[in-house]
């Protein structure tokens, strides 16, 4: 062998190695993370929990990382935690005999349930706002609108659990988590004002008003009223996101400034509640109209009377995403 053939074996010999421990360190760096709860679960950079074995993130330390099942964590009557940022965790809690899951984000400092399971998902928000109330209006006392509207979202999982989301905004201010329905419109009764009874329009009778515009606590105030709660991607892009509205309203009434029929007490007999998917926000602006719900009462000259005024009110919500 000359010395030009040896020199070109040499080379040959120095590029294969070099190019074998190149692939060699990417198999390194690359493998896949494999979650030792769930052996068939190959997750790349899986998303984090840190558990504290007291509150407000203090005591010992426990990170899990991926999907887990059947964790164990030493005993504690109060544990908190840290959730990475831009996911949700679902916590199983195993005090109860039915193992709920329960969706939690971001920093939790005080927590006094059993741990047993733990899955992840990328987060979402899910936006609900309040843009007012339709109604026949006979004269002004019928804007006089009091009662209440409540919302809550909740998130049905793949196995068929229904389990409520938790609110991160009500009317643009941050909540602490834990809280899971939002009182979007509020009035104690028909003698005291509202800023928001403006957005009490005349229903004709015929066609429903379109009510796109949002609704403000207070004149001038850039809060708007409404509220937006935690849920997964997934479950927006698989309609498993869900409304529920809880609906109790009352008004004044006359029917024209000259009329004995004065009633300050027309209101719904009992609270109603709505149901309906998150999805059937598709309309004009994204809004959907809930109602109508039926309120009696009887002129205030004559208590003895039952019955003989009757109203209705249709509540007018919508999915825009400018609540914060």
């Amino acid at each position: 062998m000359n010395t030009l053939q040896f020199h070109q074996k040499t080379a040959l010999f120095l590029i294969t190695f070099l190019v074998f421990n190149v692939w060699a360190i990417a198999q390194i760096t690359t493998k896949p993370y494999i979650n030792p709860g769930n052996p068939a679960s190959a997750i790349t950079n899986p998303p984090w929990i840190e558990i504290y074995t007291t509150a407000n993130l203090a005591g010992t330390k426990y990170e899990f990382r991926g999907n887990r099942t059947n964790i164990e964590l030493p005993n504690s009557n109060l544990y908190s935690f840290r959730v990475q940022p831009g996911y949700i965790a679902y916590l199983t809690n195993c005090n109860n005999d039915l193992q709920t899951e329960e969706i939690y984000r971001g920093e939790v400092s005080n927590y006094n349930k059993k741990i047993c399971n733990i899955r992840f998902a990328p987060v979402a928000d899910a936006f609900v706002s309040f843009h007012g109330i339709s109604t026949p209006i006979h004269n002004n006392d019928c804007r006089r609108v009091f009662g209440s509207v409540k919302v809550s979202v909740q998130e049905r999982t793949p196995s068929g659990q229904m389990i409520p989301c938790p609110m991160s905004y009500r009317h643009g201010r941050g909540v602490p988590m834990g809280l899971f329905e939002a009182t979007i419109y509020q009035n104690a009764n028909a003698n005291t004002t509202s800023f928001q009874n403006q957005y009490v329009r005349n229903f004709d009778g015929r066609v429903i008003p379109t009510l796109d515009q949002f609704t403000y606590l207070a004149a001038g105030s850039s809060e708007i009223a409404g509220a937006t709660f935690i849920v997964s991607e997934a479950a927006l892009r698989q309609n498993r996101v869900f409304v529920t509205v809880t609906t109790m309203l009352g008004s004044a009434h006359k029917s024209n400034d000259l009329a004995s029929d004065f009633s300050s007490n027309v209101r719904m007999p009992t609270p109603i509640v709505h149901s309906m998917g998150y999805h059937e926000f598709n309309g004009r602006n994204s809004t959907v109209v809930v109602g109508p719900y039926q309120a009696v009462g009887s002129p205030d000259s004559n208590i003895a009377a039952s019955g003989g005024i009757y109203k209705q009110f249709r509540v007018h919500l919508s999915k825009l995403r400018n609540i914060r």
